[in-house]
């Protein structure tokens, strides 16, 4: 409910397309849909599905201020593409289908950038964490990767890498001094 405008009760209604938009209490029980099933739009069939979800919810961070992380995507700036917003089988055949439960929605390789086309993958949560704007990075020799990567590689506890980094050295010094 979203109070009384012109006399009228006005309401918030997610259609289901995804769509959310802005109705009298007179206007509820007779329209069918937000107005998308007007014209040539079709339904896609795939409301149920975990890619519809994942986008709805996707949306919701970045639109909905009563959304769960809100303040650290809409809140902060980040949008989705404007093809995506309103059309969901855009952003589909754009992804693609899910490879599997593990995997969800990644804003990649520029993890404070928006949700749009060459910055978007199916990622599993160990993906996820690596592309985090929290994360410490080091370079040698022009590749960079997060302290836990680089840990792996070198066989350095990543609570050592970052004490290195706090105490000043160099990312080849803290990469390449044995313990």
């Amino acid at each position: 409910y979203l109070g009384i405008r012109d006399k009228k009760r006005w309401w918030k209604c997610r259609c289901e397309c995804g769509r959310v938009v802005e109705r009298t209490s007179g206007q509820l029980g007779r329209l069918r849909s937000c107005g998308c099933l007007r014209g040539k739009a079709t339904k896609h069939g795939m409301t149920n599905t975990d890619e519809f979800v994942i986008w709805h919810t996707m949306k919701a961070r970045c639109y909905n201020p009563n959304a769960t992380g809100y303040e650290r995507y809409g809140g902060a700036g980040v949008t989705v593409f404007k093809e995506w917003v309103n059309d969901f089988m855009a952003f589909y055949n754009y992804t693609g289908p899910r490879p599997s439960k593990q995997h969800s929605i990644d804003r990649y390789p520029n993890a404070k950038g928006n949700y749009e086309p060459y910055n978007i993958r199916w990622a599993t949560s160990k993906e996820q964490s690596r592309n985090k704007k929290t994360n410490v990075i080091f370079t040698l020799n022009g590749e960079s990767k997060t302290c836990v990567e680089w840990s792996e590689i070198v066989k350095i506890d990543p609570l050592t890498l970052q004490a290195r980094k706090y105490r000043g050295w160099s990312d080849e010094q803290i990469l390449l001094t044995p313990l």
